[in-house]
């Protein structure tokens, strides 16, 4: 199954406004949301989360609840398909924290390369069968690509929101529309620490 989780509560006054960090109060509800989903979905096999400064927060704080929980500690990776989109005036001069800079997350994609790297992530994901629990934190905008993608109707997401898709037949689900030939090709290996 693949558990999509949005980042916590983010700063939207901050000075770098494209990426801020979590608020004070987002570790009470992003701990909660991590209960939540544990109980109701099992401890997560492996995690990929957004290098966006406000999904590496909500990671370090999922884990966090996770190992407080008596979970094994999770095979995780940052991945950039997961980073959020730029629109147009972002582009021209985006305000981002240095760490994130030098993550190398895609700035200046047009909208279909972006639904493109979304589509390559979900695909990659549906086949990792040595993993049955993949989260994966990130941003709405990927959020309402996915949903868009397997044909679920866009809604409005909370902080910390969550969306739960069967990975077994994601493949299947995806509007054909969407399907088309992967930019990159390139497959990551992962490895199962059962």
């Amino acid at each position: 199954m693949l558990v999509f989780m949005r980042h916590g509560k983010d700063n939207s006054k901050h000075r770098d406004k494209h990426d801020p960090p979590l608020v004070d109060g987002a570790e009470a509800q992003i701990r909660r949301k991590t209960r939540y989903l544990a109980q109701k979905y099992g401890f997560p096999d492996i995690i990929f989360y957004s290098p966006m400064r406000r999904c590496r927060q909500t990671h370090e704080i999922v884990i966090s609840e996770l190992m407080s929980m008596g979970a094994e500690m999770p095979e995780y990776h940052r991945d950039k398909r997961l980073s959020r989109y730029f629109f147009d005036k972002e582009k021209l001069s985006p305000k981002i924290n240095r760490r994130t800079w030098s993550e190398n997350i895609p700035i200046t994609e047009t909208k279909g390369e972006f639904k493109i790297r979304v589509r390559d992530f979900c695909d990659e994901m549906s086949s990792l069968s040595e993993f049955e629990n993949i989260w994966c934190i990130t941003h709405t905008k990927v959020f309402l690509s996915i949903m868009d993608m397997v044909g679920e109707k866009s809604r409005y997401l909370e902080f910390a929101d969550h969306m739960v898709i069967d990975k077994s037949n994601m493949g299947s689900k995806i509007n054909p529309r969407h399907r088309g030939t992967s930019h990159t090709g390139n497959r990551r290996r992962y490895v199962s620490k059962r």
